[in-house]
């Protein structure tokens, strides 16, 4: 199935598990520029063919999760951002 995602900024917070790291999987198997953010480095793992920036941090800090959230996408304008955060 063509999304029409390839090229596309997209930011999970949240995506280390579960469904958000599904929902980040889905994007990147896409063709879309993903960055994970996640309090745990344990899920920093991604499998080589998926494209994901991994960043680690605490969105409750938010001066620090601004930084953070951008960096993945540095290069690409943020055409998407999902919420999974427990």
């Amino acid at each position: 199935m063509d999304l029409q995602l390839t090229n596309q900024g997209v930011v999970v917070l949240g995506g280390g598990s579960g469904i958000g790291r599904a929902i980040a999987a889905t994007f990147a198997a896409e063709g879309a520029c993903v960055g994970v953010f996640d309090r745990s480095l344990r899920c920093s793992k991604w499998p080589v063919e998926l494209e994901v920036e991994y960043v680690v941090g605490d969105i409750a800090d938010y001066e620090l999760s601004l930084i953070h959230i951008s960096e993945p996408t540095r290069l690409r304008r943020i055409s998407y951002a999902v919420f999974c955060l427990k």
